[in-house]
């Protein structure tokens, strides 16, 4: 896999919020929307499922912009993260 271009690299700081859900109700995509209304939508990867135990709590995140999703809004390949209190 190719290694990111340092141009991608972003820092954000937002809410996570629950972006889409099954027909039974669970959240199967999640976003993070941060203070000035811009929402990232989360890459599946190893480290941004585990975002999905952070519905509603602010989070510091590291990580790369990899396209776009279909509705236009970027996703983010998420590195690490860290759940402000």
């Amino acid at each position: 896999m190719k290694k990111p271009e340092k141009r991608n690299q972003i820092k954000i700081t937002g809410y996570v919020t629950s972006t889409d859900r099954d027909k039974r109700g669970n959240v199967v995509q999640v976003s993070i929307e941060t203070e000035d209304f811009v929402r990232y939508v989360i890459a599946e990867n190893q480290v941004g499922r585990k975002l999905f135990d952070f519905i509603n709590k602010k989070v510091k995140v590291n990580g790369f912009i990899g396209g776009q999703n279909l509705d236009g809004r970027e996703i983010i390949f998420i590195n690490n993260y860290e759940v402000i209190k």
